[in-house]
């Protein structure tokens, strides 16, 4: 048996300004860092403009703007 193999993305699909946001806190340390998950359903995405996103923000970002994205942060469950 062949084990896949990886692909990375090239991109990261931004969430519509209509995604649902929920606030929450990671719970590998006793840190517990907060964050906020943005839910939208799938096969729809928002555009790089602040006004068709729900971030707000305009992309591409500069890189150490505190903004950029990562495809490690996005993941696509069932909900």
């Amino acid at each position: 048996m062949k084990t896949q193999d990886y692909k990375p993305q090239d991109r990261v699909p931004l969430p519509p300004p209509d995604a649902k946001v929920y606030t929450t806190a990671c719970d590998y340390c006793i840190v517990a860092c907060g964050y906020r998950v943005y839910v939208w359903p799938e096969g729809r995405e928002g555009g790089p403009k602040a006004r068709d996103n729900a971030l707000g923000i305009d992309f591409p970002v500069p890189p150490l703007s505190g903004f950029w994205m990562s495809p490690n942060q996005h993941s696509t469950c069932l909900v």
